[in-house]
């Protein structure tokens, strides 16, 4: 899911099957990063 203000969301779609496990926020880069703990390739998901 993707939200510009973290109240209103919307639905989207992974570019890969896997489990996806964790999110974190990097201050210093305004910006999430989820990882999948399975699956192949594109393991790592980051949203600007």
């Amino acid at each position: 899911m993707t939200s510009a203000d973290g109240i209103s969301w919307s639905l989207r779609s992974t570019p890969a099957s896997a489990g996806w496990r964790s999110i974190c926020w990097s201050p210093q880069r305004s910006q999430f990063a989820a990882v999948s703990n399975s699956g192949t390739g594109n393991r790592v998901m980051v949203c600007p």
